[in-house]
């Protein structure tokens, strides 16, 4: 009779639970709350969702410099399915959004979010860059903390991350479509696996 009770709760609480489940995975900064950035860098894995966002960032004067990161997946170079590197269509996609072409640059190197972090740090060494943002999804900025957050601290550098609201569903109802149950578990998924890996 008590799991039955506690069941009715839970299905009476499933709104705010699944909420609290993505809620938790969105850590992110809040636009204008830090000084101005030397340079955003856009993340590999949604070029026009996050592409889109960084030129709001770029208009809102958060930066006046964007690096898009990201290369071809190795099946994707073998099948020759895409005619540019992830790098690349982030770039026009910021560009589509009125950013001026000497704004966006190219870092295409990376195949997952610790790749792109590593290189993006060394680029900010080799570049003295010390103030940097970093541009993905709302839902991957958790992971992303826990991949950058404390090598760039350690490498003096003055991080903020900030995630880019989904366009293919609605983040405040994101069970309710294919997409956003896909990308919300398997964002569960990786950070196991970086838990574990780290």
């Amino acid at each position: 009779m008590g799991w039955l009770v506690l069941l009715l709760l839970l299905w009476g609480q499933r709104k705010e639970l699944l909420l609290g489940l993505s809620g938790w995975l969105a850590a992110t900064d809040v636009p204008g709350t830090t000084a101005p950035r030397q340079a955003l860098f856009v993340l590999a894995g949604g070029p026009i969702e996050r592409g889109y966002y960084a030129a709001r960032l770029y208009q809102a004067g958060v930066s006046r410099r964007i690096i898009c990161t990201g290369e071809l997946e190795p099946q994707e170079a073998v099948l020759d399915c895409r005619a540019a590197a992830e790098a690349a269509l982030t770039r026009k996609a910021i560009l589509h959004r009125g950013v001026p072409e000497n704004s966006v640059a190219k870092l295409p190197v990376g195949t997952s979010t610790q790749e792109e972090v590593k290189a993006i740090l060394a680029y900010c060494q080799q570049h003295h860059l010390t103030r940097i943002g970093l541009v993905s999804s709302r839902f991957h900025t958790r992971r992303i903390r826990l991949v950058a957050e404390r090598s760039a601290w350690l490498m003096g550098i003055d991080l903020a991350i900030y995630g880019a609201p989904s366009i293919q569903y609605d983040p405040e109802l994101w069970w309710k479509t294919e997409n956003g149950l896909l990308f919300v578990f398997s964002e569960y998924v990786k950070l196991a696996y970086y838990l574990y890996k780290y």
